[in-house]
């Protein structure tokens, strides 16, 4: 028995197509379909929390993390011959978000200390 059959019909070859149209930053939209199956599963690359992928919050850390930002990521998304990531727009909302969360753990985490 095949390692890849539909759940409901039970038959067919898989098929794996990337959606780029509907790439969202660096998560990625493919598609799972097997021949002769009307099936088709599409899922990203990437876990959603929230209203942003975990995938672009973690590269926009990671960036500002060594003192980057949208121009590197979009340097290294062609280094690495990969899609063009986020636009700049979508990359400064993203970095709002992580922002407000670094600083608030590192207020929490001074706070902890300091009730010890």
């Amino acid at each position: 028995m095949p390692a890849a059959l539909c759940k409901r019909c039970r038959i067919g070859s898989l098929q794996i197509d990337e959606n780029p149209t509907a790439n969202m930053g660096l998560a990625y939209s493919w598609g799972l379909k097997r021949d002769a199956c009307p099936c088709k599963v599409v899922f990203y690359t990437s876990a959603k929390t929230g209203q942003a992928f975990e995938i672009n919050r973690r590269i926009v850390l990671g960036l500002s993390t060594i003192g980057k930002g949208h121009q590197a990521l979009e340097s290294l998304s062609a280094n690495l011959n990969m899609p063009r990531p986020m636009t700049k727009n979508s990359y400064k909302l993203t970095f709002e978000v992580v922002k407000d969360s670094v600083i608030s753990e590192a207020q929490d985490s001074m706070k902890r200390a300091a009730d010890q």
